[in-house]
C-alpha cells in the first residue's frame, strides 16, 4: 500500500551531525520533544524525551547537542540509580529537585546547564558523541550570552516527530534509566503537566554544592 502523501515526500533537513570533541560545554535548551514507541534496550519500546541544546562557549557556539532520556522520574530507590530525566532537571535548577513535586518538561526549556560529551566508536566505526554526564552550569558560564532567536531556529525539528540525528549505540540502550526495573518507574504522563511553562517546581531539598 503507498505511503500517504502527506508523508510520501523526502528531503535533506540540513543539519550536520558532525561529532563534537570531547569536553565539557555549557548548553541552553533550546526544544524538548516526547517521542513515542523508540526501540530501546533489549529492543522494548519506551517513550522517550528528546532534548535539543545548543552550545554556548564561543568556540562551539551553536552546534546542536542531543540528549534523550525516558519518562522517567525518579531520585532513585533502594537498589537502583537516578533517572536520566531527573538528573537533566537538577542539573537545570541548579539543585536536588524533590522527585515527589511533579514537574512540566516544557518548563526546562531555556534552561541552562553544563554536559559532559565524549566521542565513543560503535560496531560499525562510527564516532558518535554522547552525552556522559550533566551538571550545574557555574557562575563563569552564566556570563555567556543566551543562544539568539535564529540560532534557536537551526537547532528545532524541521517536522514534529522527526527522528533522532543518531541511532543510540547499545551501550547508551543499556544505560538509560534500566539500571531500575520499568514497573517501578512513575512516569511523566500528561497529567503531571499541571504547572505552567515558566515556572519552577518545588524545592524542597538543599542546593547541590
Amino acid at each position: 500500500m503507498p505511503v500517504a502523501e502527506n508523508e510520501a515526500n523526502v528531503q535533506n533537513k540540513g543539519i550536520s551531525f558532525e561529532p563534537l570533541p570531547n569536553g565539557l560545554y555549557n548548553v541552553q535548551i533550546a526544544d524538548v520533544e516526547l517521542v513515542k514507541d523508540v526501540v530501546g534496550y533489549e529492543g522494548k519500546l519506551t517513550d522517550k524525551f528528546y532534548f535539543r541544546m545548543g552550545i554556548l562557549d564561543p568556540t562551539q557556539r551553536g552546534k546542536l547537542v542531543m540528549h534523550f532520556v525516558s519518562t522517567a522520574y525518579t531520585s532513585g530507590w533502594e537498589k537502583g540509580s537516578p533517572s536520566k530525566l531527573w538528573e537533566f532537571a537538577c542539573a537545570v535548577y541548579g539543585q536536588t529537585l524533590n522527585d515527589e513535586d511533579k514537574i512540566n518538561v516544557n518548563t526546562l526549556i531555556g534552561g541552562k546547564l553544563q554536559v559532559l560529551v565524549k566521542q565513543k566508536e560503535d560496531k560499525k566505526g562510527k564516532i558518535r558523541s554522547n552525552v556522559v554526564e550533566v551538571m550545574k552550569m557555574e557562575e563563569a558560564g552564566k556570563t555567556l550570552p543566551e543562544l539568539t532567536d535564529a540560532e534557536i531556529k537551526k537547532l528545532l525539528p524541521k517536522t514534529t516527530g522527526e527522528a533522532s540525528p543518531e541511532s543510540m549505540s547499545e551501550e547508551e540502550l543499556a544505560s538509560m534509566d534500566n539500571a531500575i526495573p520499568t514497573t517501578a518507574l512513575p512516569d511523566m504522563q500528561p497529567e503531571l503537566n499541571d504547572i505552567a511553562v515558566g515556572e519552577e517546581p518545588k524545592k524542597k531539598a538543599k542546593k547541590v554544592k
